[in-house]
Parts: C-alpha cells; sequence; structure tokens
C-alpha cells in the first residue's frame, strides 16, 4: 500500500516522517480530519441530504472555493498564518486548491508534535514532515496555512522534527 500511496505523491518518497497511520474508511475525509474530527464526512456537496454521511456544518455555500474553507475553518477558531513550521501554542491546518481552477483539493493538519497528518480520500491516514509533502497532480499545491491557539501544542523539543525540512 505505501507504494501506491508514493505513486500519487511522489514527494512522500523523500520524506522520513511518512508512515501510514490507520486503516482505510469512508467514516471521515481530510477535511473533517484537519478539524480534529474522525466521525463525520465534510464536503459542500450540492446533493446534501441526498447523500448518506455527509455534511456541511455551519450553512456555509456548497461550493469548493478557497474562501469558503477559509470561512470553514474560521468558524471553529483558526486565521490565516504566514508558515507551516511548528510555533508553540498554535495548532495549524493547510488547505490544498488545484492551481488550474483554484478549487480545494484537500486540507491536512500539524499534529501536536509537529509532524503533519492527512486523510488521503476513503483511504488511510498519514504522517508527513510537512504539508509540501503531498504537492502534485492529486491535490495540487499548498494554497493556505491557518493556525489556532491551543495550550495543548506546547511540547519542548519539537523544533528539531520541522527545521529538517
Amino acid at each position: 500500500m505505501k507504494a501506491e500511496i508514493i505513486a500519487a505523491f511522489p514527494n512522500l518518497a523523500k520524506d522520513p516522517y511518512f508512515t501510514i497511520t490507520s486503516p482505510c474508511t469512508y467514516e471521515y475525509n481530510c477535511i473533517a480530519w484537519a478539524a480534529i474530527k474522525n466521525d463525520v464526512f465534510w464536503w459542500p456537496d450540492p446533493r446534501i441530504p441526498l447523500i448518506d454521511g455527509v455534511e456541511w456544518p455551519f450553512n456555509l455555500p456548497l461550493n469548493t472555493s478557497l474562501d469558503n474553507f477559509i470561512q470553514l475553518y474560521a468558524n471553529l477558531g483558526y486565521k490565516i498564518c504566514n508558515t507551516w513550521r511548528f510555533e508553540d501554542r498554535l495548532q495549524k491546518i493547510a488547505i490544498y486548491i488545484n492551481p488550474q481552477n483554484s478549487q480545494v483539493t484537500h486540507a491536512a493538519r500539524q499534529d501536536f508534535d509537529g509532524i503533519w497528518t492527512s486523510k488521503l480520500g476513503p483511504s488511510h491516514d498519514i504522517s508527513h514532515l510537512n504539508p509540501y509533502s503531498l504537492e502534485g497532480d492529486e491535490y495540487g499545491i499548498v494554497s493556505t496555512i491557518m493556525c489556532r491557539d491551543n495550550i495543548s501544542f506546547n511540547i519542548k523539543g519539537v523544533k528539531k522534527f520541522v527545521e529538517k525540512a
């Protein structure tokens, strides 16, 4: 399975922290996973509520524009920030877009140890060193980094991990 993921995301071949961290599941997706939710599938599909298990919170518009996803995470306390690197007491997410049409394709989050985590569609959760490890044909590019205060993000010695990137 690791080889299949690397085929889809070639940058992971050089990522020393790339690890598969969960079995495959349809229970949640990357957008919810970035918000630390593993029991809901969030996507702005116009067919809601006809699709079982798919939700789109906060009565946001049913479109995949970057502004819509920025508002989603802003409703959860996130604001746009300048760096993906670990910062003490900040929890971060990355929003990916298709560079051809600027529509959102993926979201990832920085975990408590400074390493990033992603849910790959209906596939596995993975760990990766930084959000740029997933850039490419599948998810496009990292467009926006957002952060929110989180006092539980106070871990000594994490800088050694993220400064290697």
